[in-house]
């Protein structure tokens, strides 16, 4: 099996914050909708079995997928990264 690349569009899903009030100084949560674009780079079976996993999980849900250009740099994250799955957030 081959390494590949793909960019993930997941759709937004509210993820809850602990902020704290100013003028109280009470702590409360806040729901805020988190976008994220991924970029999973991996065997094809590694790629399944994670994403399959987060929306088991997690409740990811995948709003659309493609193939992203696979490069030296990704490709010797992986190998560095004892040749697991790696998962690049591009939202930062």
């Amino acid at each position: 099996m081959s390494i590949i690349a793909e960019h993930w569009w997941l759709k937004q899903m509210p993820i809850s914050t602990i902020k704290t009030d100013g003028t109280t100084n009470d702590d409360y949560t806040d729901f805020v909708m988190c976008r994220q674009n991924l970029i999973a780079v991996g065997k094809q079976s590694q790629l399944d079995e994670f994403l399959t996993k987060r929306m088991i999980e997690d409740g990811w849900e995948l709003k659309d997928a493609w193939e992203y250009p696979l490069n030296d740099e990704l490709i010797e994250m992986y190998n560095n990264n004892n040749k697991e799955i790696i998962i690049l957030n591009l939202e930062r």
